[in-house]
């Protein structure tokens, strides 16, 4: 699926079971299989037709010249996320592919989009479903807030469902950044700064599909039962969290991006390469580049209003990422107030991956 190397980010497992750890071993040098043929929203992508080597995302990396979307040299400052600059991106992935990397872009397209629907439960037709059997079961429409169990309504057992499902989300979120192609490209330890300062985002992408934006309810990651945005507010500690999340769905639902959509943008956040510490900034940089025009391309098969659709998504960025960084922060005021209450609130996988970087 993506280009061979020699290491690979995994999750220790402890004695327990549960995900302790994020570590980088090695990993036997197989080739990896480019022929892809998975069926994903219109695109076919055999890898019969000879045109691409495994390699072809690192030559992508090797040979492209590289520059920044503001059309300024790419060594600038990489604080600096030139994504902002929504415009000049839409102006770039608008650019016409070669008949190579265009082949190239539909097997990333079919691989991201296998990668997403085979790592999160949060699928259009899962959320659907469940918004369908909770109305179902209280007898009133979805859209109506019904008395609802005791339990939809109690903050701190909902945190306590928010809570069990981090771990097994954190470990989705992982895997899907290993199956993404080009990852592997990366090197090992910026592979480990992409992960750490990231997959939260990947998440927040994730969480915001459960929300209803209109009526301000959400379902509970178990996809069991629903509660008011007042109750998810209230959740200890991290209802304010939640309730940002909100102002994210407002943004992002409205657009009604399909599950490869929300792959592809999962993408873009994960691999994305203005993360402090990177070392080789320039590799991460073409390979979030072609993931945008693959999500781009993607629109144009599925939106009227594609370049519209595109520049919101890309818009809502800067409120995704102070989120991110608003939960670095409040974690490590929790662990420098009391490592106690931190180490007692979080699972020890949450605790280690969100540290502050450089902490």
């Amino acid at each position: 699926m993506s280009p061979s190397n020699s290491f690979s980010v995994n999750i220790s497992l402890p004695m327990n079971g549960l995900p302790g750890s994020l570590e980088v071993s090695p990993k036997p040098d197989v080739k990896p299989n480019m022929n892809f043929s998975v069926k994903t929203e219109g695109v076919s992508s055999p890898g019969t037709s000879g045109l691409l080597s495994p390699s072809a995302i690192k030559r992508e990396v090797d040979q492209e010249h590289v520059t920044d979307y503001c059309g300024k040299p790419f060594y600038v400052d990489p604080k600096i996320n030139c994504l902002a600059d929504v415009n000049n991106v839409l102006l770039e992935v608008k650019k016409t592919p070669t008949e190579k990397r265009q082949l190239l872009i539909n097997q990333v397209t079919d691989a991201i989009v296998e990668a997403h629907v085979s790592t999160t439960v949060n699928t259009q037709k899962n959320i659907r479903e469940a918004n369908e059997r909770i109305a179902s079961q209280h007898g009133m429409p979805q859209h109506h807030m019904p008395d609802m169990s005791k339990l939809s309504q109690d903050p701190n057992m909902l945190w306590q469902l928010f809570l069990n499902s981090l771990v097994p989300e954190i470990t989705r979120v992982v895997k899907f950044s290993k199956k993404l192609p080009g990852f592997s490209d990366v090197e090992m330890d910026d592979q480990i700064r992409l992960i750490k300062q990231g997959s939260f985002e990947v998440m927040i992408a994730r969480i915001t599909l459960l929300i209803d934006h209109i009526n301000d309810t959400m379902i509970d990651p178990s996809l069991k039962m629903k509660s008011s945005r007042n109750v998810i507010r209230s959740i200890p500690p991290l209802g304010h969290f939640l309730n940002e999340f909100f102002d994210i769905a407002k943004e992002l639902n409205p657009l009604c991006l399909t599950d490869g959509e929300n792959g592809l943008f999962g993408a873009i956040l994960m691999l994305c390469p203005d993360r402090v510490g990177l070392e080789n900034i320039q590799v991460i940089h073409t390979i979030q580049q072609l993931y945008l025009q693959a999500l781009y391309l993607l629109m144009r098969r599925n939106h009227k209003d594609a370049d519209e659709t595109f520049c919101a998504l890309i818009g809502t960025l800067p409120l995704i990422r102070k989120v991110n960084d608003d939960h670095f922060r409040y974690l490590n005021n929790i662990r420098m107030k009391s490592a106690t209450e931190f180490e007692a609130s979080f699972p020890d996988l949450h605790r280690e991956l969100y540290q502050l970087p450089g902490v």
